[in-house]
């Protein structure tokens, strides 16, 4: 189980003006762009695109973006993780729960008679035939797989 660390936010300049978006904000409504022969990608920015302004020495220029490309289907699901609260570099576990299962459970504050994929769905705001919900049934957080013993944290260091 691995979640990546990407907990900051953006910084860019549109139109000559300053733009800061929060981390939470950064996967809800990517735009896209088209790359001739391969696709269509989406885009979202990457970190502080103002500290770059002075090395690519362009101080006249009016709109500045760094941006990082990702199919599509990537920010929905990044965007759910996102929301669910999954993204924290400094979530750790020991003990119980036992299950990845019961440490999603307890993560997401999982209380009522709803099955667990039906319970995420509604947190989400979507349909319960969402294509969201298989990407997060994917990464293996709603089966009852046992945790790997001892205090671990869920994410990578990639």
């Amino acid at each position: 189980m691995w979640f990546l660390q990407v907990r900051g936010g953006a910084k860019y300049l549109n139109q000559g003006k300053q733009v800061e978006v929060p981390y939470e904000k950064m996967f809800d409504s990517n735009k896209r762009i088209k790359v001739d022969g391969i696709g269509s990608f989406a885009y979202y920015p990457n970190r502080d695109s103002l500290n770059y302004l002075q090395q690519y020495d362009v101080p006249e220029i009016k709109t500045f973006l760094r941006a990082t490309l990702r199919h599509p289907a990537f920010c929905k699901g990044w965007n759910a993780l996102v929301a669910l609260g999954l993204t924290s570099d400094d979530d750790e576990f020991e003990g119980t729960p036992n299950t990845y299962a019961s440490w999603f459970k307890k993560k997401i504050g999982y209380n009522n008679g709803l099955s667990l994929k039906e319970y995420v769905a509604q947190k989400l705001k979507v349909l319960p035939d969402d294509r969201v919900l298989p990407m997060i049934e994917w990464l293996g957080i709603l089966d009852e797989n046992p945790l790997p013993d001892g205090k671990k944290a869920l994410h990578c260091t990639c």
